[in-house]
Order: structure tokens, then sequence, then C-alpha cells
């Protein structure tokens, strides 16, 4: 798994592309059965987000580079629920949109992508989220 020290779109684009060619390249001379790449749910429908397009960029190369192949789309983690509501704090009043999210625990991630890795490449998408969709404010309210 690897992510962007930065999230200026033109360095996380790059990094993106970058890390897995030269990822691809190694699998390769390796003789690795199995790419396995975490990305981001819904990635492909937020083209406004520098981010998620350099994550639908990194999809595009993985399914083009001839190795056999899962990407695994997640949802947002619950340990980043404190992240989200930090910068919209003021004080002790917290403003947070209430657009739904479904998010799941690192640890149910890190487990599902091992049985990924060790299983049958699918050369497509695994989705996974977590089992409560709420709006964000009230995620954040919990």
């Amino acid at each position: 798994m690897t992510n962007a020290p930065s999230w200026e779109d033109a360095a996380v684009l790059e990094f993106f592309e970058t890390s897995t060619r030269n990822l691809l390249a190694a699998e390769a001379a390796a003789g690795v059965g199995h790419h396995v790449a975490l990305s981001v749910v819904a990635a492909d429908r937020l083209p406004d987000s520098g981010y998620m397009r350099a994550k639908v960029a990194q999809e595009r190369l993985i399914r083009s580079g001839g190795m056999p192949y899962t990407i695994v789309r997640a949802t947002q983690f619950f340990e980043f629920l404190g992240g989200i509501a930090g910068p919209s704090s003021d004080g002790d009043t917290v403003r947070l949109p209430t657009a739904p999210m479904q998010p799941l625990a690192a640890d149910d991630l890190a487990a599902a992508l091992a049985d990924v890795a060790v299983g049958v490449p699918v050369n497509g998408i695994v989705e996974l989220a977590g089992p409560e969709s709420l709006p964000i404010a009230e995620f954040v309210e919990r």
C-alpha cells in the first residue's frame, strides 16, 4: 500500500504514476503474480479532487500493466473521523455536512486486504464499506 506524501494536485499525480510504474516493473522482474492496490470508493466520480484523479490514474496504470491485479476500493476509516471534524470546529462548535458516509475500521480493511492478497486476482475492483451508513455529522457526534 502506498500513499502520497503531498496532496497537491501535480505532486500526488506524479507520486501515484511513478510509484505504480516502479512497482509494476519490480513485480514483473520478481515474478509476482498478484498486484493489490488500495483505492477509494467513488474515486472515478470525484473529478474535482486532484487526489481522486491521481487514484484513477493509478488504477488505469494497474489495469493496463499486464500484471494480474485486484484493486480494493474502500470507504473512509473510522480512525479518520477526528481529522474530518478537527478543521470543521470553532471552539465548542463543529460544523459538518449531512452527506452520508459508510466508514469501516482500519483493522477490518487490513484483514480484507490480507485475504485479497492471498486470493485469486479478480482483474477488477472490489469495494469495501463499513456496515452502517449515516450522515458524517452523526458519526462524528457518536
